[in-house]
C-alpha cells in the first residue's frame, strides 16, 4: 500500500496566483500532478489544503483524491506533510510519498521507480536523483 501526499498548501503570496492553479501544457499544475498519481502505482492519492482552498478543490472536482484541508497551513509546510500523514494514517500504508505542488513535471515511470526502488530496498527513504 502506497499513498501519496501532495503538499498545495501554500499562499503562494510571492507568485501571486495559486501554485496549484497554474497551467502547464494547457493543464493545471495539480490537475496534471492527480492524474500522474492516480495511473502510477500509488494506492491512494491526499491532497492537503490550506490557502485557496475553494479554487483548488473546483479543479479537483471528478477526481480521485482525499482532500484534507490544513488550518494552520501559515505556519508552514511542515503542518501540511503532518495532515497528510494524519489522512493516511487510517490506510496503513507501507510507504508515503511526498509531492510539493510546485514540482510539477513529475511522470509516472518515476512515480513507480521510486515504488519499485521501495519494494526492493525496503529503504526508510528514496530519493529521486539524476546526473548524481
Amino acid at each position: 500500500m502506497i499513498s501519496a501526499i501532495i503538499l498545495a498548501g501554500g499562499a503562494s503570496e510571492r507568485m501571486g496566483v495559486p501554485k496549484a492553479l497554474l497551467r502547464i501544457n494547457g493543464i493545471t499544475f495539480i490537475k496534471h500532478i492527480t492524474d500522474v498519481l492516480n495511473v502510477s502505482n500509488v494506492n491512494l492519492v491526499v491532497v492537503v489544503l490550506g490557502a485557496h482552498a475553494d479554487a483548488i478543490k473546483a479543479e479537483l472536482a471528478g477526481t480521485n483524491v482525499h482532500v484534507v484541508m490544513n488550518e494552520h497551513y501559515a505556519s508552514g509546510q511542515l503542518s501540511s506533510i503532518c495532515a497528510g500523514l494524519e489522512a493516511v494514517r487510517a490506510s496503513n500504508p507501507d510507504a508515503v510519498m511526498l509531492q510539493p505542488i510546485d514540482h510539477p513535471l513529475v511522470q509516472p515511470f518515476v512515480i513507480n521507480a521510486l515504488i519499485d526502488r521501495f519494494t526492493v530496498t525496503a529503504a526508510p527513504m528514496v530519493i529521486p536523483v539524476t546526473d548524481g
